[in-house]
């Protein structure tokens, strides 16, 4: 998918990317607006800088193939909240600088333990779960390298509550 493709665009309802494209170009879909779910097809490998960077999800769903192994840095910034059915694809082990900078993750969010490197600002400003408070604060990380700054002037969730 090209660089800029539907850059500060509405993303028609019944728009999918095409099965056999292997990768997201930067800015993609940078400032861009979800008028329906999300998906993105199993035959991404990757996703370039700042491709999903500020775009307004609206409450629908995101879903990333776990078979995504390359997400660069600035791919999820910015983002006022992303959805519950967002998660880190199990492939991916280094979450980059910046990929979540200044964006609110969903309260499930957790960190695989496929994850090894946590690079430097990766959730800087970010607002986070008190799951990763947590995993933040444990002596060992599940062998995680934590990069300096990694989660800096990042915001905590102190609790969630949730409907019945």
């Amino acid at each position: 998918m090209s660089v800029y493709a539907f850059h500060d665009q509405p993303i028609p309802k019944d728009f999918k990317i095409p099965y056999g494209i292997n990768s997201i170009g930067n800015g993609a879909f940078k400032g861009a607006t979800i008028q329906s779910d999300f998906h993105i097809p199993s035959s991404v490998t990757s996703i370039h800088n700042g491709a999903f960077k500020n775009i307004n999800l609206g409450g629908y769903q995101f879903t990333i193939p776990d078979r995504v192994s390359t997400i660069e840095e600035e791919v999820f910034s910015e983002i006022k909240l992303l959805p519950e059915s967002f998660k880190w694809p199990s492939e991916t082990s280094v979450i980059k600088s910046n990929v979540f900078n200044g964006t609110k993750l969903p309260h499930n969010f957790v960190i695989p333990n496929t994850v090894k490197v946590i690079k430097t600002g990766a959730f800087e400003g970010a607002t986070v779960s008190a799951n990763i408070q947590n995993f933040i604060k444990d002596g060992n990380h599940n062998g995680v390298t934590i990069e300096t700054d990694a989660f800096k002037d990042a915001h905590y969730l102190a609790s969630v509550e949730q409907s019945n």
